[in-house]
């Protein structure tokens, strides 16, 4: 993917470094949507058959009433069972394949990443450290992503517990709509979601959102530590990381309040200035929350970058850069002042809208 910054353009090395880091967090954002995406057409096709079963065997199972739910409720839990077991199994295979979305995920990383520190301290005075590189066999690179805390938890965790949460509501869902003698098609809608509503509002389609947002969150997380890892490899030139927070109003105030404060790469030596606002702990990093937009960048011979929103970062882009990123329709709608930059997202999770989601807020035809 395109860096869409020019050498030369920036102020210092940690500016150019940061403009470029910004440039690239688009990058990371359309991987992630691409796994998501990966992830969710997998479920989508073990959803079809897995709806196909449900229907089968509650087919087989009869006629169930108020009457006779106590006498056949073996029956039913042991065709719960076997379909929990298919459902738990289709969970695994998405686990497995998101697992190999993240470890391709931090490759590139850490191949983006170090060449962009090359190119920010290359041409660098005799006196100055020059570049070293970073080894990162695939082995590693899977170790990371099995071990890297999500909010707590590993990427294998959050997964786990999703697939618990979502075998144990459909568990229920096929057993309250037996005992209410409910149509299988009802039943199988339940979870698959309507047609009318395009299949948003069952259970599955919840826990597609959920899925979204880990992925996405994984993707931030893991490329954060690929990034430090470049980083302390270079520890002699760049020295410290500091928090960027995207400034508007859909940040979260914990990000707002992080926005400029510095801290020492992990386990390092904390040289910085002390009277530099800093990082409680000095070890926290982005994501602090699902869907977190925030980044570090990096302090490069002791000079902080300047601090730039990415809508500072966008609108200095030529105008074939901004329609790449945003789209022909929606640089048009900028261009044209028909919308304003914030208004391209949604407020509480900081998604880009769809078009069509902005024809119906905004109005536009």
């Amino acid at each position: 993917m395109a860096d869409y910054v020019e050498e030369g353009n920036s102020e210092s090395r940690a500016d150019f470094l940061q403009d470029l880091l910004i440039g690239h967090q688009l990058g990371i954002l359309r991987v992630a949507n691409g796994a998501t995406r990966s992830v969710v057409r997998q479920m989508n096709e073990n959803e079809d058959r897995f709806i196909a079963r449900i229907i089968l065997e509650l087919e087989r199972i009869g006629l169930i009433t108020a009457a006779n739910y106590v006498s056949q409720q073996p029956k039913v839990e042991r065709v719960i069972k076997e379909l929990s077991r298919e459902r738990m199994q289709s969970w695994q295979e998405s686990k497995s394949l998101i697992n190999k979305e993240m470890v391709a995920l931090a490759i590139w990383e850490a191949t983006w990443q170090q060449n962009a520190v090359r190119r920010v301290l290359r041409d660098s005075p005799a006196t100055l450290a020059p570049f070293r590189t970073f080894s990162f066999p695939e082995s590693s690179v899977k170790t990371l992503v099995k071990r890297t805390p999500l909010r707590g938890k590993t990427l294998d965790d959050w997964f786990d517990l999703l697939a618990a949460n979502d075998t144990a509501q459909v568990a229920q869902e096929i057993r309250l709509g037996l005992r209410d003698s409910r149509p299988i098609t009802d039943i199988a809608e339940s979870i698959r979601g309507t047609p009318n509503s395009d299949f948003s509002d069952g259970i599955s389609a919840r826990l597609r959102d959920k899925v979204d947002g880990v992925v996405k969150t994984a993707a931030v997380e893991v490329t954060q530590s690929v990034r430090e890892k470049v980083w302390v490899k270079n520890k002699k030139r760049i020295s410290g990381l500091v928090w960027s927070a995207v400034l508007d109003e859909k940040t979260s105030s914990r990000c707002r309040g992080l926005d400029g404060r510095v801290a020492p790469l992990f386990g390092m030596e904390d040289t910085l200035d002390p009277g530099l606002p800093r990082l409680e702990p000095p070890t926290l990093r982005p994501p602090i929350h699902f869907r977190c937009r925030s980044l570090v960048s990096a302090i490069v011979d002791g000079i902080l970058p300047r601090q730039t929103s990415y809508e500072q970062w966008l609108t200095k882009q030529p105008a074939d850069v901004q329609k790449d990123i945003l789209g022909p329709r929606r640089f048009r709608l900028l261009e044209t002042g028909t919308l304003d930059f914030s208004k391209l997202f949604d407020g509480p999770t900081g998604r880009p809208l769809t078009l069509a989601e902005l024809q119906v807020r905004e109005g536009f035809e």
